[in-house]
């Protein structure tokens, strides 16, 4: 056997395609019968992807180079040893004279210094409940993807945990596909459990690289990723809480406003429609008392022709008041049999425009009598106080003709009331009110000049001297100076929020990650105490505090009725 050379040289650039070689010619005499086998080996060395021996004729031999695309080596002259034996059986053991020969390939390439190595980086999915009282750690993948992976490979270099929510990366076996360049990979992530974390929302941070080298000493362009890791641990139905619903006879009314009597230990759900411009026809609304230890329907009236909206029971729990969200009255239902009773008309602005409820509230002691905040096209119609139908004498007028909408919170002391005054036109005016309740009527006690905007919306709720906005806001409620913020997830706006001081906690309703949650905090510290999935994709409509350690929810569909540990005490804090 004899070899034309035992050296090649071989030029291309980056931009360009590999190259194919078969210059040096392999010259074999006394050639036996049976034939030859060969076989190319690498000694040492990269720029070759492949090497073989092919014969044109019998006895005449090409050592065929194919070398690797350039783009995947970048600029620099590449050398490879190859060990070339000619064999007279498939395993080598008898060779030609002359084998094995060490053949030297240099392969310069010109152009970009680096390869042109792409890596993608892709989280898997992972909106998956978790539970308090899950023991199995969850899971993710993270995929990755490299077009032009160079033939000595890449380097995978990632930071620790920061937070130590990930408790391991495993990388697992990768796929390649040499000739193309491409390759795949997969880390599976596994985090802590969540029995062992509590309730809330957990993170983990963990910075990613990939280099061409092990030293990191040339990095892969574009490869650097973030893995930002966030998973939602709620309590767990049965273990914390317990979870009833209730579903109005004809669900396509939903339930859109449920309160409290404590006198009758009973909760009471008004069922109509969120649309302003009147209820659709066969769908009458519904007024329902319904025991929210069961969550069955008891007493219930349907009112037709009506679009309600509020509701209000006296303390004692011998009457229900229920306001219109299209028509100037607000009906009256004797308890518990929901009798109607008295309609209490509220006039009107003009011949178009019926005073609405915006707002109301009963007085303790005086069953028969309630506060209303009125309006006319989101403009204020005056704070006024019914004995019955009759209209006590003092009320609190539109300080001009377009005054925004008001809101009433229950104040400090017994027949008081907090509330905003609100207008826009020249001369403006912004202030927080203080209004008072006597036999003669509603007169404002004291007013403040307000540090902060308009409150609109729902109407705050109030712990002490605070005030708690549905944005997650803190005012002074008598200045309306900014306090401080909840500390809201990231999300679309709260639905709904309750303070509850019994438990000195504030709920809060709303979306995260697509998907609805009561989320609890401390009423003094502000720190997330749980997380509880509601179980429904509406966050639309109110809720109420009921008895000890509960709380219902009126989602526009349906009544969630929900009680348990989760609402008076906590798990504790997350452990690391």
């Amino acid at each position: 056997m004899t070899f034309s050379a035992t050296s090649v040289a071989l030029t291309a650039n980056t931009s360009g395609s590999g190259l194919l070689d078969d210059s040096i010619r392999i010259t074999v005499t006394d050639r036996p019968a049976a034939g030859l086998w060969s076989r190319v080996t690498a000694l040492s060395g990269t720029g070759l992807g492949v090497a073989s021996v092919t014969w044109p004729a019998p006895g005449d031999g090409r050592l065929r180079l194919e070398t690797a695309l350039p783009r995947l080596l970048g600029a620099g002259i590449y050398t490879t040893v190859l060990k070339v034996e000619i064999c007279t059986d498939s395993q080598c053991a008898s060779q030609a004279t002359g084998s094995p020969m060490n053949v030297t390939v240099t392969y310069t390439v010109t152009g970009n210094a680096l390869p042109s190595t792409q890596l993608f980086w892709g989280k898997g999915d992972f909106n998956v409940p978790h539970f308090t009282s899950d023991t199995q750690a969850p899971t993710l993948k993270l995929r990755i993807s490299v077009q032009d992976l160079p033939l000595a490979g890449i380097y995978l270099f990632r930071t620790a945990p920061e937070t130590g929510l990930i408790k391991g990366m495993v990388f697992g076996p990768p796929t390649f596909s040499t000739p193309t360049g491409t390759a795949y990979g997969e880390y599976t992530v596994s985090l802590k459990a969540p029995a062992v974390l509590g309730s809330g929302i957990f993170t983990d941070r963990v910075s990613l690289r990939a280099c061409f080298d092990d030293a990191c000493a040339r990095e892969v362009p574009g490869s650097r990723f973030t893995l930002d890791v966030r998973i939602i641990v709620s309590a767990t139905e049965g273990l914390e809480y317990t979870r009833r619903t209730f579903t109005p006879p004809i669900p396509a009314r939903g339930a859109t406003n449920v309160i409290w009597s404590a006198a009758r230990q009973s909760l009471y759900v008004v069922s109509s429609e969120f649309a302003s411009n009147g209820p659709s026809i066969g769908l009458d609304p519904l007024v329902a008392q319904v025991d929210p230890l069961t969550g069955t329907m008891g007493a219930n009236v349907t009112l037709p022709g009506e679009n309600l909206l509020l509701a209000a029971a006296s303390v004692d729990g011998s009457y229900l008041y229920v306001a219109s969200k299209n028509k100037g009255f607000v009906q009256r239902f004797t308890l518990p049999a929901l009798t109607p009773d008295l309609n209490i008309p509220l006039g009107s602005f003009n011949a178009n425009e019926p005073y609405l409820v915006t707002d109301m509230a009963t007085l303790a002691g005086q069953p028969q009598t309630f506060v209303a905040a009125v309006a006319h096209n989101n403009s204020h119609g005056g704070t006024r106080v019914y004995d019955n139908a009759v209209l006590r004498a003092d009320v609190v007028a539109p300080a001009q003709d377009f005054e925004f909408w008001r809101w009433l919170v229950p104040g400090s002391t017994a027949d008081t009331f907090i509330s905003q005054s609100y207008g826009p036109s020249n001369p403006k005016f912004n202030n927080l009110q203080v209004l008072g309740v006597d036999a003669s009527g509603i007169r404002v006690n004291s007013s403040m000049p307000m540090a902060g905007d308009l409150i609109a919306g729902d109407r705050p709720q109030r712990a002490g001297n605070r005030l708690f906005l549905r944005d997650g806001r803190i005012l002074d409620a008598t200045t309306g100076a900014l306090l401080g913020n909840l500390p809201l997830p990231d999300s679309t706006y709260p639905s709904a929020m309750l303070v509850d001081e019994s438990h000195n906690r504030i709920l809060v309703w709303m979306e995260v990650s697509q998907h609805g949650y009561l989320i609890s905090f401390d009423l003094t510290t502000f720190q997330t105490l749980a997380y509880l999935d509601i179980g429904s994709s509406n966050i639309r409509g109110r809720m109420t505090l009921w008895g000890s350690d509960g709380v219902a929810l009126a989602d526009g569909t349906q009544l969630i009725i929900l009680a348990g540990t989760f609402f008076s005490t906590y798990r504790g804090s997350p452990i690391f």
